[in-house]
């Protein structure tokens, strides 16, 4: 469903508000059962105190509490029975609370003990019950809610966004709104994950960065996760599928396998390079020497994941966003791994080599000392 929470310290202007967000739901042709929190199927009876009741020593509270003893009853004592405990309440008699046209004949009785008749101290009306009150950020809260189709609700949210929120606001400058629901629960998940991915990103960089001794190195490693997320994204994109909550998932989980990748690689130039060839022979080398595990690893990981991909089952529909993020993910990281990853290694030794001769040329040579 779609759900929109509006929150307000007046409850007037919040009701106002959430009748003009139903009303513009309702014009959506593919919007069906709008409805609010506060409905309810049940009706209740309100109770409003007339002019100069208080007068006479009635409250509303007084008023109440004298109905809800009639009809329900008050507790008087407690009894024991059989081990148990047996609750004594004095009320009016089954034949009189079975109707509420009772309440007709119902008298109140005053703080000075006289009885007056309920209906010159207050009117009686029917009124939809209230289900719940609630509150977010310390405000009165009453979400909006309605169902739509599930291709049709981003369209919706949209239209709302550009052409009547807007006004809204400005219509109603006490109320606040926020997206609630599926829309909340995704919100709150992409902000945890993106934290949580942040401190992981960082991690590896440090335990790549105390292996192979370097601060340019593990950058090189890590700079391929672009790239495995851009890949999850073609991948929704050619099968037509929605960013869904296991897409994100199935995205880290490609990163994992690209950073996998490039530190086989990596490693591979290195241990060249210690061997004592140049900089362009041991990424040519190490790329031609790591080609075959790099490629299996991909390929048989796209392999793998397309039965899931390619299963029309309801049951697997769920997973599906994850194995395209992860399958196509990985894929396109291939290339990026082998062609890539070499090209950066030896743009990074230019960049090197440039910056020590502009160092050089421009600081001063050490003084040699003379013999003494």
């Amino acid at each position: 469903a779609i759900q929109i929470a509006l929150n307000g310290e007046d409850i007037e202007d919040l009701r106002a508000a959430v009748e003009e967000v139903k009303a513009k739901l309702q014009t959506f042709a593919a919007v069906y059962s709008v409805r609010d929190s506060e409905e309810a199927a049940n009706e209740e009876l309100r109770f409003t105190l007339k002019p100069g009741a208080e007068q006479l020593g009635v409250t509303l509270a007084s008023l109440t509490r004298q109905v809800r003893q009639a009809f329900f009853g008050e507790e008087v004592q407690r009894l024991p029975r059989d081990g148990d405990e047996q609750k004594v309440y004095t009320r009016y008699p089954a034949d009189d609370r079975r109707s509420l046209a009772s309440l007709d004949e119902f008298r109140v009785r005053t703080a000075d003990g006289r009885e007056i008749p309920l209906a010159t101290v207050a009117e009686v009306s029917f009124e939809p019950g209230v289900v719940s009150l609630t509150r977010r950020d310390r405000l009165s809260s009453i979400t909006v809610e309605a169902e739509a189709p599930k291709d049709a609700r981003k369209d919706i949210m949209r239209d709302l966004d550009q052409s009547f929120f807007p006004a809204f606001d400005k219509a109603y400058p006490t109320v606040s709104r926020r997206a609630v629901g599926e829309a909340e629960g995704e919100a709150e998940f992409l902000g945890e994950i993106g934290r949580l991915l942040i401190i992981a990103i960082g991690g590896m960089y440090f335990l790549l960065a105390v292996v192979f001794r370097s601060y340019s190195q593990p950058a090189l490693i890590l700079s391929a996760i672009p790239f495995a997320v851009m890949g999850a994204i073609v991948g929704h994109w050619i099968f037509g599928t929605a960013f869904a909550l296991f897409s994100y998932l199935g995205a880290i989980a490609a990163m994992g396998v690209v950073v996998n990748d490039n530190v086989v690689l990596v490693d591979r130039i290195n241990l060249m390079r210690s061997e004592g060839k140049s900089a362009f022979d041991a990424a040519y080398e190490g790329t031609v020497s790591r080609f075959r595990q790099i490629f299996l690893t991909s390929v048989t990981e796209f392999i793998g994941l397309s039965p899931m991909i390619f299963e029309k089952a309801a049951i697997a529909q769920f997973l599906k966003p994850m194995a395209l993020a992860l399958a196509y993910g990985v894929l396109l990281c291939m290339p990026v791994t082998l062609i890539l990853t070499p090209c950066f290694y030896l743009i990074g030794r230019d960049v090197r080599n440039a910056v020590a001769w502009i160092v050089g040329l421009y600081l001063p040579a050490p003084k040699a000392h003379p013999a003494e």
